[in-house]
């Protein structure tokens, strides 16, 4: 984890009313390429009802039960029994498991023209995932910036050193008289 990668569909998930939603597809994942939505609902893993599975539990404990089934070994199957809203009906899709780098860094352009960038944990990719990051946001000229470590719970000192050395030029903050 603390690599930035697991084996699995590539996917966040939602728990909301005894139910597991997909929430956001990780870019270029299986879940993506098998065409998984954001709040489809994933019934069931591998012919285990999900609901009966989370039932009684809480968020937490309820999203690692069911991604405990989700993930595995890269090129290992997973059988999704899956409903989209509106309609009733179930569907599955068989998918295969890969190594799925895990994003630490989401930025984006706002429309007061802030630059925005959330880093949710120092991992290992972190550092890189910034640079690329600033890479897209700083040609658009941004007027500011807005670096959001909101319920980051640490990490890599030396990626956290890496990623808050980039807005320090060298200049003493304070002079000691």
């Amino acid at each position: 984890h603390m690599q930035g990668k697991l084996g699995g569909i590539g996917t966040y998930l939602r728990i909301s009313d005894g139910k597991a939603y997909i929430y956001k597809p990780i870019k270029s994942s299986p879940a993506v390429q098998a065409g998984l939505r954001q709040d489809d609902e994933i019934v069931g893993v591998d012919g285990v009802a999900i609901a009966p599975l989370i039932a009684g539990l809480d968020v937490n404990q309820s999203a690692v039960k069911v991604a405990a089934r989700l993930r595995g070994p890269a090129g290992t199957t997973v059988r999704l029994e899956l409903r989209r809203a509106p309609d009733t009906k179930t569907f599955e899709v068989t998918l295969t498991r890969a190594d799925i780098v895990v994003p630490s860094v989401d930025s984006q352009m706002l429309d007061s023209g802030l630059a925005y960038l959330r880093i949710g944990e120092f991992k290992a990719n972190t550092t890189t995932e910034f640079d690329a990051a600033m890479r897209d946001l700083m040609p658009r000229q941004p007027k500011g910036m807005i670096l959001d470590l909101r319920n980051n719970p640490g990490g890599f000192l030396q990626n956290a050193q890496d990623v808050l050395g980039r807005f320090y030029d060298g200049v003493a903050l304070y002079e000691d008289k």
